[in-house]
């Protein structure tokens, strides 16, 4: 038991080691390894390259401000939402859901897009949006032209990750950007409106309070019409994400392992199921000779008595029984005598007489006994009876 035990606090001892050595060895995922190009600019993101900031103001502000969870395709069941902001999406769009979101522009809703990769198609590939890096940096970025965009804003903070937007076929509004290059860029379609904007460290929680960002981003949140303005997360891998729909054991598993990547949790379950294998493999695999089991004793009086017991019983064995107490008790009262006595066949009362009274009888109440006709009650008032004699004869001198 000791030695099992031991055993026991040892693997718990390596388990606990293990898992030690990869929280504290496992480097994480921290805000200093995003990069300007590469952050993540979800809402609920309160890293530097987030805008968890934005989207907190705007609710402080009284805007009805959601997060958006799903597929574009069920936008347009949610009626109210009038705005939706895209930024920095990490997951690709469908052509379902382009299809579903120039619908639902087309139906009045305004589309802002914030992001430095972008390219969409749409209108039947008639409007293209892109975004392209600038070969020299920009050269002071300005209002072009004063709009409802623009109002308040003087000096707009970027990094030199910007990109310029271009949109084709469409009668474009140039709000922002240099002599070569748009920064800040909308148009209507249908009844509604898409506004693009190449560079969303105006709005990210390092970028906010940077110049007029702040100011710029307000203007724009003006413009859409008083209704609920979402901010896509469904592209940033919240709610019912693509990887999140695989059905079956794998597609469970897969899903957990796309929940826990680029934390250490993978990798304690791996090693706490390595360790699993190896105590399993051990404990059943032989690596000496074979052992027989060990088996304990049993050579006890009283278990050995019940069970021959409850075989008289079952087998109604009255009549041994009574044999066996019988030829006992003659011959632990008649022991001195035993050779005198061989072959005799008398009752134990005159055994008795003659062994102590030297002739003279003593009367003992011990009536015959007829094993056929005799219960268990019987039975045992007439051995306490003769466990009496017994005693009686021991202490006669």
């Amino acid at each position: 038991m000791k030695r099992a035990l031991s055993h026991h606090l040892v693997l718990i001892g390596l388990l606990l080691a293990i898992i030690g050595i990869n929280v504290l060895l496992y480097p994480g995922t921290s805000g200093e390894e995003e990069e300007e190009w590469n952050g993540d600019r979800s809402i609920y993101s309160p890293r530097p390259y987030g805008t968890r900031a934005f989207f907190l103001l705007l609710k402080e502000m009284g805007y009805p401000v959601v997060a958006y969870e799903e597929p574009f395709d069920h936008l347009t069941a949610h009626r109210d939402i009038g705005g939706l902001f895209v930024i920095g999406a990490r997951l690709p769009f469908t052509a379902q859901e382009l299809e579903a979101l120039e619908e639902w522009v087309q139906r009045g809703g305004w589309l802002i897009i914030i992001d430095r990769k972008i390219d969409w198609t749409i209108a039947d590939g008639t409007i293209r949006i892109t975004s392209h890096p600038k070969f020299r940096r920009w050269r002071r970025p300005r209002v072009i032209q004063p709009t409802a965009f623009t109002r308040g804003v003087e000096r707009i903070h970027l990094t030199e990750y910007a990109h310029a937007v271009t949109v084709e076929s469409a009668p474009v509004t140039e709000h922002i950007g240099d002599a070569t290059d748009a920064l800040l860029v909308d148009f209507a379609h249908g009844r509604g409106r898409i506004i693009v904007l190449g560079e969303p460290h105006i709005v990210a929680n390092n970028g906010l309070n940077q110049g007029d960002n702040l100011v710029l981003a307000l203007n724009i949140v003006r413009q859409i019409p008083r209704s609920t303005i979402a901010f896509d997360e469904y592209h940033h891998g919240y709610g019912a994400s693509p990887t999140n729909t695989r059905t079956g054991p794998v597609g469970v598993l897969l899903n957990l392992y796309d929940y826990f990547k680029g934390t250490p949790v993978i990798w304690i379950v791996f090693q706490v199921m390595l360790i699993a294998a190896s105590f399993i493999y051990s404990r059943s695999r032989r690596f000496t000779r074979p052992r027989p089991l060990m088996e304990r004793r049993r050579t006890r009086s009283l278990e050995y008595v019940a069970a021959m017991g409850d075989l008289a019983r079952r087998l109604n064995l009255t009549s041994l029984i009574v044999e066996n107490v019988r030829s006992g008790f003659r011959r632990r009262c008649l022991r001195p005598n035993a050779t005198a006595l061989a072959g005799q066949r008398n009752d134990v009362e005159e055994e008795f007489a003659a062994r102590r009274a030297g002739g003279s009888r003593w009367e003992f109440p011990v009536p015959p006994l007829e094993p056929e006709t005799t219960d268990a009650r019987a039975l045992i008032r007439w051995v306490q009876r003769l466990r009496h004699i017994e005693n009686q004869m021991r202490k006669r001198p």
